[in-house]
This record gives structure tokens, C-alpha cells and sequence, in this order.
């Protein structure tokens, strides 16, 4: 009899065990994304965030929410889903997401993106129509460097690790590149600097131009060196410092571990990709 159990963090136990089955879901699948599985920048941290279905004890299923935004008609919520290919349409996935929904709707969000990558869909050719999904028309590109990628210095550039001190000038700079991001305000924009900063698995580099805080990135540092929240000031765009950028900072971690480098942009080509379908949550 199938189990499922709902909560705000996942423990050592589960978490170890979502590990595996997302892994296992990911050979199978021929997808490389990973959820994030932590909810310290979701904006209400008591809100269950990860729902792990259970079956003899084992773990066989994993939906996920990512809740930066603040509820209400403008907050959005990301959705993952996997379960293990033996218990597929089995009614594993309806079960979470109904779990899930009830969740969402409690905490007032109205909105709600899954994503997906341009295999799993290439192999699941009836999966938006059996879900009532619908495909977002821009996807994110996963972008791959083989370890000892990188340079070591740059002619005018400098990196360094993000400090208590960055945090003030950066948060202007970090505020008008995500400008077009659903709730992306100070309050917001501090916590994803300070949580970026005092996590232990996370590298946060500033990049500098004179001596000037200019740019910002976050690196993951997981199986491979995952680059995200990357932005560059708008006066330095355009002008090549984002790219030289993240050469300096793979060039730093090159020298920590012989390791993989991945980052992601928003683009509307073809595969490698991660596309988004939306769908109303009160539905």
C-alpha cells in the first residue's frame, strides 16, 4: 500500500532516498536536472515543500515545490516530479499532486510550473495533452565545461568570495537584473545573497571591475559545479564580462576538485533543454 508523507525540509533519511530515486528516474529517463532539495529560499519555510511516496517501506516517488515568490496571483511555484518507472501509471503522480495541490491552495499560490527536459518528452510524446499542461515557448539550455575549464586571471577583472560587506552594494545591482522576476524585491534579494553566502555547499563569487562589485554568481556544489543566479551590472553588459566572468570562477574551483562545470540560460532553441508547462494550481 502506497504511503505518502509530506513535510517542510527533508531529513537525512529521505533525503538520501530522494537522491537515489531522482538518479535512478534520470537513467531512465535520459534527463540530468536535479530538484533543488532544500527550502531555504522558499518564502514561507513551514510550508511542505517535498512529498516522497512510500511503498514497502521504499521510496518510489518525489514531488518538490519551489516557493520563492510570495502567494497570491502573482507567485509561482516550481513542480517537480519523479517516480520510479515500475510503479508508472500506477496513479503514483496523480497521488502527489493531489497532495501538493491541497498545499498550495491552503497557502494561497494560484500558479504553478513543472519542468521537464526535451527528452523526457521526446519518449513521452502524449504528456502534455494526458496532463492538460501547457508548453511554455521559451526553455533553459543547460550549458556543460569539462573540469580545468577556466583561466586563473583576467587583464582588468577580479573574483572573489561574496562577503557580509558585498552584500549591501550588490543588492541594487541583483534587484534591476531580476527585475522581471515575480517578487523580486530587497527583502528577497538579501535572503538569496545571505543563504547563498552561509550555505557550506555553495561558492559565491563577486566579480569586480577597479576594484567595483559589478557582477554576482552562485555555484552549487554538488556531483558537478552547478552555476546559477548569475547577472552582471547593466552598464558591463554586452561587453563580453559575463563569459570572462565565469572563466575566473571556473579557474577558482579548478583548483578546489577535478570536477564538471554546468550553468543554465534562457533561450528558445533546440535540445539539451529544460522546458516549463504551466498550469493553474486550483485546478
Amino acid at each position: 500500500m502506497m504511503q505518502i508523507t509530506q513535510t517542510p525540509t527533508l531529513t537525512k533519511g529521505p533525503n538520501r532516498g530522494g537522491q537515489s530515486l531522482i538518479k535512478a528516474t534520470q537513467a531512465v529517463d535520459g534527463t540530468h536536472r536535479d530538484p533543488y532539495l532544500e527550502n531555504d529560499l522558499n518564502f514561507d519555510q513551514t510550508m511542505p515543500a517535498f512529498f516522497l511516496a512510500e511503498a514497502v517501506g521504499q521510496p518510489i516517488g518525489l514531488l518538490t515545490l519551489y516557493a520563492d515568490d510570495a502567494p497570491g496571483p502573482g507567485g509561482v511555484v516550481d513542480v517537480s516530479i519523479h517516480v520510479l518507472p515500475e510503479y508508472r501509471r500506477q496513479g503514483v503522480a496523480t497521488a502527489l499532486w493531489q497532495a501538493a495541490r491541497k498545499v498550495l491552495q491552503t497557502a494561497g499560490y494560484q500558479k504553478c510550473e513543472y519542468a521537464t527536459e526535451a527528452a523526457f518528452l521526446t519518449s513521452h510524446p502524449q504528456f502534455l495533452e494526458q496532463t492538460q499542461l501547457v508548453k511554455d515557448p521559451a526553455s533553459e539550455i543547460g550549458l556543460i565545461a569539462p573540469a580545468g575549464s577556466g583561466k586563473a586571471t583576467d587583464d582588468v577583472l577580479t573574483v572573489a568570495p561574496l562577503t557580509s560587506s558585498d552584500i549591501e552594494t550588490l543588492l541594487p545591482l541583483y534587484m534591476e537584473a531580476f527585475a522581471d522576476e515575480s517578487g523580486t524585491d530587497e527583502d528577497q534579494a538579501r535572503r538569496y545573497l545571505e543563504v547563498a553566502r552561509t550555505d557550506p555547499a555553495v561558492a559565491s563569487f563577486v566579480c569586480h571591475y577597479q576594484g567595483q562589485p559589478i557582477g554576482y554568481c552562485a555555484v552549487d556544489l554538488d556531483d558537478y559545479d552547478y552555476f546559477y543566479g548569475l547577472f552582471i551590472a547593466k552598464d558591463y553588459r554586452n561587453q563580453g564580462v559575463g563569459s570572462r566572468f565565469i572563466q575566473l570562477m571556473m579557474g577558482q574551483l579548478s583548483l578546489r576538485a577535478t570536477r564538471t562545470s554546468a550553468s543554465t540560460s534562457t533561450a528558445t532553441t533546440s535540445p539539451p533543454t529544460t522546458f516549463t508547462a504551466r498550469r493553474d494550481s486550483s485546478r
